[in-house]
Formats: C-alpha cells, structure tokens, sequence
C-alpha cells in the first residue's frame, strides 16, 4: 500500500527511474537480411509475393446519422415522448369505454390454429422400386460431384500457398540429404586419418 501512495515508487515509475529503456531488447527484432538488400533483389521479392499480400483493401466505417452517442440518445426519448403523446392523443378521441375494450380485445381475439393433415407413410411399390433406387444413385452422385466442385475451388483459391508449402519441404530435404552426405564424408575422412596415422 505504501508504494501506490509513494508517486515516486516503482509502481508509478518502473523504468525510467531505474534507467531502463523501453527498446531494451529491440536487437533481438532487427532483420539485418533485409537492410542488406539491393534494390532490385526488393524487386524480386515483391514480385514473388501473392497479390493478396500486396494489396490493401480498407472498407470505409458505415456512418451513423447522429454524431454521438448522446444525439442518438436523446432522439431516442424524444421518439418516445412522441409515440406517448400519439397515443394519449387517440384515446382521448375515442368514445367513452371503448380503450378499455381495445385493451382486451387481443386477448379475446385469439387466432385459431388449424393444424395441417398428417402425412401418411406409404409403403413402396415393387414396380418402382428400379426407379426410385436410380433416382437415390442419381441424387447421391449429384451431391458428390458438387462436394468435388467445392474442393476444387478451394485447392484452387490456395493454390499459391500449396505451391510455397511444397517448395519449402523439397528445399528442407534437400538441405538434410546434403547434412547426412556431409555427415558421412566426415566419418569417412576419420576413419581414413585413423588408419592412415
């Protein structure tokens, strides 16, 4: 409790007062490969990138028609002292006893629901049964090749990303095939050296 009433404690003055700076480990961020690049190999670089990586697109906010909260506020009990005075208004025009049927007439007059017939399960006829079992094989086909069409689609959305995934995995082999040939010479070498000597 003393070092929040203490404004000179290090709850309300951690770092500077200790001599500490923000960017203290900023190093550790820093990408020196790109400050060593020519401006033509930035060329290439951007160019390799997808499009939809290099395009900016910024929806503009939908407006509101009132500037704060507090305009939209105040419209709003406005709108409600209006819609009471309305119906204060008509009632007073109405004939004597009939508000008090209109508020129970809701009630009274409640909607009859006519409930639909029920459906009937029939049995299947033998002599249709070809047709409607080449009908449940053309409806399945049908919904397969559809679900086929959306895979497609969306391989074919990301297939820059596929592309880039499967070059990264040639390049990783590539680089572990070169670690164990390299491996292997230098066991080879040792061996050799230990022979010789």
């Amino acid at each position: 409790i003393s070092e929040y009433a203490n404004y000179a404690s290090k709850t309300y003055a951690p770092i500077k007062r200790e001599g500490l700076r923000v960017d203290k480990d900023a190093a550790k961020f820093e990408t020196p490969f790109l400050q060593n690049m020519t401006y033509q190999e930035v060329v290439e670089l951007e160019a390799s990138l997808p499009r939809s990586m290099t395009t900016v697109k910024i929806e503009r906010p939908r407006m509101s028609k009132y500037a704060s909260a507090a305009e939209a506020r105040k419209a709003r009990e406005m709108q409600g002292h209006l819609d009471r005075m309305t119906s204060t208004i008509k009632k007073k025009h109405l004939p004597p006893g009939a508000d008090e049927e209109d508020d129970l007439a809701e009630y009274r007059k409640a909607p009859v629901v006519v409930r639909p017939a029920t459906p009937e399960l029939r049995a299947p006829v033998a002599e249709n049964d070809e047709k409607r079992l080449a009908v449940i094989l053309m409806q399945r086909l049908v919904r397969g090749r559809a679900i086929q069409n959306e895979m497609l689609e969306a391989k074919a959305k990301r297939l820059e990303l596929i592309k880039e995934l499967r070059t990264v995995e040639t390049l990783q082999d590539d680089s572990e095939e070169r670690d164990r040939a390299a491996l292997q010479q230098h066991q080879s070498e040792l061996i050799a050296g230990h022979i010789a000597g």
